[in-house]
């Protein structure tokens, strides 16, 4: 049996079905690119402006930068599955801007951050930078 279009050869579906079937198919598994996280000063005065850096590593430009702070896990709220903590969205959330600058800041604003990026259409994610801390100077 063959079914023929007009203008067109006659072709033989099985023949064709059976090509399609056989051809190799090639898939790459790449990890995603990281984020990493740079916070300036580390160690802050009341009143200070601290300033998180995320950069994407082995990446061009286009991404959405998203800042988080470190929290004891709590439902609702992201977490990381190997961490013992969820991660809150700050304010600066998914901007353009690789930095994020938190000003003045204060006792609150000691502890842990992660950032990640994200771009396309559907947004493809970094993974969760590792997470970097910031400490009030005690004077």
């Amino acid at each position: 049996m063959s079914l023929g279009w007009p203008g067109n050869a006659s072709v033989s579906p099985r023949k064709s079905w059976r090509n399609d079937i056989l051809k190799p198919i090639l898939c790459l598994i790449a990890d995603r690119p990281k984020a990493v996280l740079s916070i300036s000063p580390q160690w802050m005065n009341s009143g200070d402006s601290v300033t998180l850096n995320c950069e994407v590593k082995e990446s061009s430009t286009g991404w959405r930068f998203s800042w988080y702070k470190t929290v004891p896990y709590r439902a609702g709220l992201p977490s990381l599955l190997d961490k013992p903590y969820s991660v809150e969205p700050l304010s600066g959330y998914g901007t353009t801007e690789e930095s994020y600058t938190r000003s003045p800041a204060g006792p609150t604003d000691t502890g842990g951050y992660v950032c990640k990026a994200g771009r396309g259409d559907p947004v493809y994610y970094t993974d969760y930078s590792e997470p970097q801390g910031t400490l009030l100077d005690g004077d």
